[in-house]
């Protein structure tokens, strides 16, 4: 077959028919090739003592933590295989995805207790792990440029894997990694690791803000890295005569976070959190209360046009803070347009961040191949 795929279709025709159908608002504009031989989002299992379900039954449940905020890399690989500039033949694609569903796979290995074992094609857990790396080793397209145009998804779980600190993997960890973006690297020094984001739950949006703000999130004292959150909710009620907050601590985060200007986006067992993402998605602008919550997300993001910050450290200068930026009536229209017009880029199911995140790809190893355009305001293009 000449220059052509699984169809029969010359390659030229196929990419010429993927370039016209390529959405305006997407920026990805190289083909890509997933490893068909790694996916297991349709043909793998999640059981326990009691029963099994699919890869596609377990998002959301508590076999993935507890939380779908952890289910970034099942919709990156989701939004890659749907993503108009994928290609079915590896000889014409300039990038590579390898599909890994860390945050289902690695929980199960690494901790004592869990009762959940993850498995496809005869492989389960770690077994799974090491076939990945070992199908990188023998690939074809791999060895071309020693994984410098490779991709993997190894989520917010891969940070804890012990074998990521040593020598295992040594394969997966010469590809570019969308990973947790806290502490310490687990990839090679010289390829990238792309902070991955939560998963939000997004409220319906509100015609009409009636609050001021919200914050909804545990505040358990048995947590010593949930104070800032018992810190803020003591503080705002102290105030609660200048400022309408219904909710600060356990509550339902919908419609009352669509209905508030502002959502605080306050630590929560780390530095980041995944209100961040509900927040924006609710159509409500975010405060930001640390200053290295800016390094657990993407720096391709304008945060200035997006959210304010209110330092926590300090009670005076906090208030303060919020005093300025209740009162800066002009500065929140704005950014409130902002967060609405951008709002997709932080939608996981909608897959805008697996095109932004494979157009920072592109602009890394491609640098003649980068745009200088979008519709979204609050995006910087490298």
């Amino acid at each position: 077959m000449k220059g052509g795929d699984a169809t029969g279709m010359a390659v030229e025709e196929q990419l010429e028919i993927e370039t016209i159908s390529r959405p305006r608002e997407y920026l990805l504009s190289i083909p890509f090739y997933v490893y068909e031989d790694l996916i297991m989002v349709d043909d793998g299992t999640v059981s326990n003592q009691t029963h099994t379900i699919s890869i596609h039954e377990a998002i959301g449940t508590n076999f993935l933590m507890g939380s779908p905020k952890h289910s970034d890399d099942y919709h990156f690989i989701m939004a890659a295989l749907r993503h108009p500039m994928r290609v079915r033949d590896p000889a014409f694609a300039k990038l590579f995805v390898v599909p890994i569903l860390s945050n289902l796979i690695i929980p199960t290995t690494i901790y004592p207790a869990s009762k959940n074992k993850v498995c496809w094609k005869g492989l389960c857990g770690r077994s799974i792990m090491e076939h990945v790396d070992q199908t990188l080793k023998n690939s074809t397209w791999f060895q071309r440029n020693k994984g410098n145009d490779h991709i993997a998804t190894v989520g917010f779980f891969g940070w804890y894997h012990p074998q990521f600190q040593g020598k295992d993997f040594g394969k997966i960890k010469l590809c570019h990694v969308l990973g947790f973006p806290e502490d310490r690297k687990i990839n090679r020094r010289i390829r990238l690791n792309f902070p991955t984001m939560y998963v939000g739950t997004q409220c319906p949006l509100s015609a009409e803000k009636l609050y001021d703000a919200a914050f909804i999130g545990i505040t358990s004292t048995k947590i010593r890295e949930f104070k800032p959150r018992r810190d803020l909710c003591k503080w705002m009620r102290t105030n609660a005569t200048n400022y309408t907050m219904p909710v600060c601590g356990r509550g339902k985060q919908c419609p009352t976070l669509a209905q508030s200007r502002f959502g605080f986006h306050v630590r929560g067992d780390s530095l980041g959190a995944n209100r961040l993402q509900d927040t924006l998605l609710s159509g409500t602008v975010p405060i930001f209360t640390m200053k290295g919550q800016y390094a657990t997300v993407p720096s391709w993001f304008d945060w200035d046009k997006l959210s304010y910050f209110a330092d926590i450290a300090n009670e005076t200068i906090f208030m303060s803070s919020i005093k300025q930026i209740m009162g800066d009536k002009e500065g929140y229209q704005l950014r409130h347009q902002n967060v609405l017009s951008n709002r997709e880029l932080f939608d996981w199911v909608g897959g805008y961040p697996f095109d932004t995140y494979m157009y920072m790809l592109q602009a890394h190893v491609f640098p003649n191949q980068r745009v200088n355009h979008t519709r979204y305001t609050a995006l910087k293009l490298p």
